[in-house]
């Protein structure tokens, strides 16, 4: 079976979130997605406890008879079991785990800037990862889809998302009053954040 890693903090996870899961699914570039939160990222994010993030995500996962519901889920091996999350040490851990898969890695466009800096605790850099594995890039708008490395695979074709987790934060912290957060977040997911009172809401 073809697994797409969607990988992310998902701080929170948004709308764009969502669409990106079930585009790919629908262009019918993986036969079920996986979503993978990040535990302690390398770049050190401030991003709220892994129980929540975990607690959203499972907010927007389909439910059963929804469309998707057999093609998604979450992995939170990065939360479980390690100290730093590395894409490489994660795509290897889970590749050894289920060898009847294969896995690819879902990005967006506004991470190509840092790819080159990518590395894991073994000092495999970046070409390990385009190596081994297919990483999708999937188009952000203002992020443009460059530069793309050998072996990376632009996903230009399908539409472009706006919406970022800094956006959706600073508008939830009341920072932009301007935006409607229905068009950012799920209903369900800006119930639980003003239940939990996260990202400043009261």
């Amino acid at each position: 079976m073809k697994v797409m890693l969607f990988g992310g903090s998902f701080n929170p996870p948004h709308l764009a979130h969502q669409q990106i899961a079930k585009t790919v699914l629908k262009a019918g570039l993986a036969d079920q997605l996986w979503y993978l939160p990040v535990g302690k990222h390398d770049f050190i994010k401030e991003v709220v406890p892994a129980k929540q993030r975990l607690e959203m995500l499972e907010l927007i996962l389909p439910k059963a008879g929804e469309p998707f519901y057999e093609e998604m889920r979450i992995e939170d091996c990065e939360i479980r079991y390690f100290k730093t999350s590395y894409t490489a040490t994660t795509l290897d851990y889970l590749s050894a785990r289920y060898p009847q898969h294969q896995f690819s890695f879902l990005m967006g466009s506004d991470n190509l800037a840092k790819f080159h800096l990518w590395y894991d605790q073994l000092g495999r850099d970046y070409r390990y990862l385009l190596k081994h594995y297919p990483i999708y890039i999937y188009p952000r708008v203002n992020f443009p889809l460059k530069p793309l490395y050998k072996n990376m695979i632009s996903l230009s074709q399908l539409k472009a998302v706006a919406a970022s987790s800094t956006q959706v934060r600073k508008a939830l912290s009341g920072g932009d009053k301007q935006v409607n957060l229905k068009h950012l977040l799920d209903q369900r997911i800006i119930n639980y954040i003003r239940k939990q009172h996260l990202y400043g809401t009261s």
